[in-house]
């Protein structure tokens, strides 16, 4: 994915989408990096290019949806929804 960060710097990344959700103003997609090697949210309306991949993301732990939210959880120290 090429991207533009927060400073306006361009960025390449090879992520692993989980979710795209809609927070306050504005779309972002939640995926596993594998540059960071963590979990990276991104703002969709920075994504300048994507190239899609055929490869299947692995499903591992500590790399799903659900283990981003209990990261969240963590860091924020907050409880989410999850029906």
């Amino acid at each position: 994915m090429a991207y533009a960060r927060e400073d306006g710097q361009a960025s390449e990344r090879t992520i692993w989408p989980l979710g795209l959700f809609f927070w306050g103003k504005n779309w972002t997609l939640i995926g596993w990096c594998q540059l960071r090697n963590s979990f990276r949210h991104f703002r969709v309306d920075r994504v300048q290019g994507l190239n899609v991949s055929d490869e299947t993301y692995p499903d591992q732990k500590g790399r799903r949806l659900t283990d981003f939210f209990d990261e969240l959880e963590r860091d924020e120290g907050i409880k989410l929804p999850r029906d």
